[in-house]
């Protein structure tokens, strides 16, 4: 699940401060564990594999993620 906060200029509590306040709240859920971290616009991480590099292509618009998922590659070798 991913949440959208208000812009921080509307919002009182950094994303951090939202987050240590919501942990308590949740890991009392039975059969749940929640992985709660404030996502950036650039990412650094992936999966395990041989490749030197490795790119993952999300987004909120499907139209848009199957676009670009063509174009990705192609920029990357320039």
């Amino acid at each position: 699940m991913f949440v959208t906060l208000k812009p921080l200029g509307v919002r009182k509590a950094s994303a951090q401060n939202i987050i240590a306040r919501l942990r308590p709240k949740t890991s009392h859920i039975p059969g749940a564990q929640l992985f709660l971290t404030a996502v950036q616009d650039v990412r650094v991480g992936g999966r395990q594999s041989n490749a030197e590099y490795q790119y993952t292509l999300q987004g909120d618009n499907v139209a848009d993620v199957m676009s670009w998922s063509p174009k990705l590659p192609k920029r990357c070798r320039r």
